[in-house]
């Protein structure tokens, strides 16, 4: 979530004219508020759908390469991982969730922004 913030706040702090020119010409806090949401969102969708893909695979590779542990003496340990789709759902969901909880601050921010100020110098 700090990461999505910091992200979203740097991406604010580097558009502010933009988002003051766009005020200027009639855009309503909400709106520049959403867009800065959508924009965490699509970066979480983004990085859960990568994150996912990345994960089965590795998992699924692990499946037809398994890890044995065999000690000198003892009972062989072989690991197949295993994940359920519940959790890979729940997991996802709280990745988004998390995304978008960090960029309501810099939505804030750029929502509040004074349109004077932000068109000559931020």
């Amino acid at each position: 979530a700090i990461s999505i913030s910091l992200i979203i706040y740097t991406n604010v702090k580097n558009k502010m004219r933009q988002i003051g020119v766009v005020k200027a010409i009639g855009a309503r806090s909400s709106m520049i508020l959403k867009t800065y949401l959508a924009e965490a969102l699509f970066i979480g969708i983004t990085g859960t759908l990568l994150g996912t893909v990345i994960g089965l695979f590795l998992i699924s590779m692990l499946n037809q390469n398994p890890i044995v542990m065999q000690p000198v003496e003892g009972v062989k340990l072989v690991l197949r991982p295993w994940i359920s789709p519940l959790s890979i759902f729940s997991a996802d969901i709280a990745i988004l969730l998390t995304c978008v909880i960090g960029g309501i601050y810099p939505a804030i921010i750029a929502a509040r922004t004074n349109i004077i100020k932000a068109i000559w110098g931020g």
